[in-house]
Protein backbone atom coordinates (compact mmCIF):
# COMPACT_ATOMS: atom_id res chain seq x y z
CA UNK A 1 0.00 0.00 0.00
CA UNK A 2 1.52 3.28 -1.10
CA UNK A 3 0.24 6.67 0.04
CA UNK A 4 0.54 9.61 -2.29
CA UNK A 5 1.63 12.60 -0.14
CA UNK A 6 0.23 15.06 -2.68
CA UNK A 7 -3.32 13.86 -2.07
CA UNK A 8 -3.14 14.43 1.69
CA UNK A 9 -4.03 17.79 3.15
CA UNK A 10 -1.32 20.04 4.54
CA UNK A 11 -0.01 19.45 8.03
CA UNK A 12 -1.38 21.68 10.76
CA UNK A 13 1.75 23.86 10.80
CA UNK A 14 1.58 24.35 7.08
CA UNK A 15 -2.14 25.07 7.07
CA UNK A 16 -2.09 27.59 9.91
CA UNK A 17 1.31 29.25 9.71
CA UNK A 18 2.45 28.24 6.22
CA UNK A 19 5.52 26.56 7.70
CA UNK A 20 7.18 24.35 5.14
CA UNK A 21 10.35 23.35 6.95
CA UNK A 22 11.37 22.03 10.33
CA UNK A 23 12.09 25.44 11.86
CA UNK A 24 9.08 25.21 14.16
CA UNK A 25 10.82 22.31 15.90
CA UNK A 26 13.10 24.91 17.50
CA UNK A 27 10.26 25.62 19.92
CA UNK A 28 9.98 21.99 21.04
CA UNK A 29 12.42 22.27 24.00
CA UNK A 30 10.43 25.21 25.37
CA UNK A 31 7.17 23.28 25.08
CA UNK A 32 8.60 20.19 26.75
CA UNK A 33 10.13 22.24 29.59
CA UNK A 34 6.84 24.09 30.14
CA UNK A 35 4.83 20.86 30.28
CA UNK A 36 7.19 19.21 32.75
CA UNK A 37 7.44 22.36 34.90
CA UNK A 38 3.66 22.62 35.06
CA UNK A 39 3.39 18.92 35.88
CA UNK A 40 5.88 19.35 38.71
CA UNK A 41 4.09 22.36 40.17
CA UNK A 42 0.63 20.79 39.94
CA UNK A 43 1.71 17.57 41.68
CA UNK A 44 -0.12 17.29 45.05
CA UNK A 45 3.03 16.05 46.84
CA UNK A 46 5.03 19.01 45.52
CA UNK A 47 2.29 21.41 46.65
CA UNK A 48 2.49 19.85 50.12
CA UNK A 49 6.27 20.32 50.23
CA UNK A 50 6.05 23.95 49.09
CA UNK A 51 3.29 24.94 51.48
CA UNK A 52 4.66 22.98 54.49
CA UNK A 53 1.70 23.10 56.80
CA UNK A 54 -0.43 25.76 55.17
CA UNK A 55 -3.85 24.61 54.05
CA UNK A 56 -3.80 25.37 50.33
CA UNK A 57 -6.21 22.74 49.12
CA UNK A 58 -7.36 22.84 45.52
CA UNK A 59 -4.16 24.31 44.07
CA UNK A 60 -4.00 21.56 41.46
CA UNK A 61 -7.41 22.63 40.17
CA UNK A 62 -6.36 26.24 39.59
CA UNK A 63 -3.90 26.25 36.69
CA UNK A 64 -4.11 30.03 36.33
CA UNK A 65 -2.44 30.37 39.74
CA UNK A 66 0.51 28.33 38.55
CA UNK A 67 0.72 29.94 35.11
CA UNK A 68 0.46 33.52 36.35
CA UNK A 69 2.62 33.30 39.47
CA UNK A 70 5.50 31.01 38.47
CA UNK A 71 8.35 33.05 37.02
CA UNK A 72 10.05 30.18 35.09
CA UNK A 73 6.79 29.28 33.33
CA UNK A 74 6.15 32.93 32.48
CA UNK A 75 9.66 33.17 30.99
CA UNK A 76 9.09 29.96 29.04
CA UNK A 77 5.81 31.18 27.55
CA UNK A 78 7.35 34.53 26.66
CA UNK A 79 10.35 32.80 25.08
CA UNK A 80 8.05 30.53 23.08
CA UNK A 81 6.06 33.50 21.74
CA UNK A 82 9.23 35.39 20.81
CA UNK A 83 10.74 32.31 19.13
CA UNK A 84 7.58 31.68 17.10
CA UNK A 85 7.45 35.34 16.07
CA UNK A 86 11.10 35.32 14.97
CA UNK A 87 10.64 32.07 12.99
CA UNK A 88 7.57 33.44 11.21
CA UNK A 89 9.31 36.76 10.53
CA UNK A 90 12.39 35.06 9.09
CA UNK A 91 10.26 32.84 6.89
CA UNK A 92 8.20 35.80 5.69
CA UNK A 93 11.40 37.64 4.72
CA UNK A 94 12.71 34.56 2.93
CA UNK A 95 15.76 34.14 5.14
CA UNK A 96 14.73 30.59 6.00
CA UNK A 97 12.62 28.56 3.67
Amino acid sequence: LQIDRRQQGPAIGQAVFNLTDKSALLTLPLVIYGIFRYQLLSDPEEIGRRNSGEDQGGETERPEEILLHDFPILCTVLSWVITCFVILLLEHQGIIS
